[in-house]
């Protein structure tokens, strides 16, 4: 192979390479979204865990929630059952729209309870949603269900 080619060759993957690098770009798209979060308690903690909340709620707005589901069975007997939720975003950009405390009473003595709430708009960034996570029980979840099972009496468990 001589010079020219090899040249003409090396231009042609990085020809292919730029054009996946710019397709994967234009594939994902992007949605804004306003949510609000709520965390019991009036400290900085507080407000940090409804943050947290509306984050995960605008997310869930923007991309939906995925449910994944595995079952454990020994003996031919339901030994457990695991289920996970799933949402993939990423945020990319934010606004506090409000943040503030709210009193509840919703005890029978009346006493007044703090809430924090958390007001938000934000931008998601939707990741390729054709790519799908496979989800299986881990081997630590498995143990435990069968620790429970042993503790609880059920000779299957072993």
């Amino acid at each position: 192979m001589n010079s020219p080619t090899i040249y003409k060759s090396i231009h042609y993957y990085i020809f292919i390479i730029i054009l996946l690098i710019i397709t994967n770009s234009f594939s994902q798209s992007f949605k804004t979204v306003i949510a609000t979060g709520e965390a019991p308690g009036a400290d900085e903690n507080a407000f940090l865990n409804a943050k947290m909340n509306a984050l995960r709620n605008a997310i869930e707005e923007a991309v939906g929630m995925e449910i994944y589901s595995s079952t454990f069975i020994y003996n031919s007997i339901l030994q457990g059952d695991f289920i996970k939720s799933m949402s993939r975003g990423f945020i990319t950009a934010e606004e506090t729209l409000e943040q503030n405390i709210k009193i509840l009473q919703e005890d029978i003595s009346g006493t007044p309870r703090p809430v924090a709430f958390f007001k938000g708009k934000f931008t998601i960034k939707i990741p390729d949603q054709s790519i799908k996570p496979k989800f299986t029980a881990k081997a630590e979840e498995v143990r435990k269900v069968q620790t429970l099972l042993k503790k609880a009496g059920i000779a299957n468990a072993s």
